[in-house]
């Protein structure tokens, strides 16, 4: 998310063209990075869609710094 928004913030010094091509073409990875935390925690992907209501963002938020969900011997689960 830094890196997403040190990229956006550097694209806007140059034009609103740049700052557009690069907000679209950090979509689809940031929405992969969002959908695989998700899944760390047992929730599915499309439950990034509750961020557009305004408490929804803020769920999203607490879901993303929960810790990743583990099995009886201390391994990472995957779905």
């Amino acid at each position: 998310m830094l890196a997403q928004l040190l990229v956006l913030t550097g694209a806007s010094f140059f034009s609103e063209t740049v700052s557009d091509v690069a907000a679209f073409a950090l979509l689809l990875p940031t929405l992969a990075v969002g959908a695989r935390r998700l899944h760390d925690i047992g929730k599915s992907g499309w439950w990034q869609l509750i961020a557009f209501t305004v408490v929804g963002m803020g769920l999203l938020i607490y879901w993303w710094v929960l810790p990743s969900a583990k099995d009886e011997e201390g391994h990472e689960l995957s779905q």
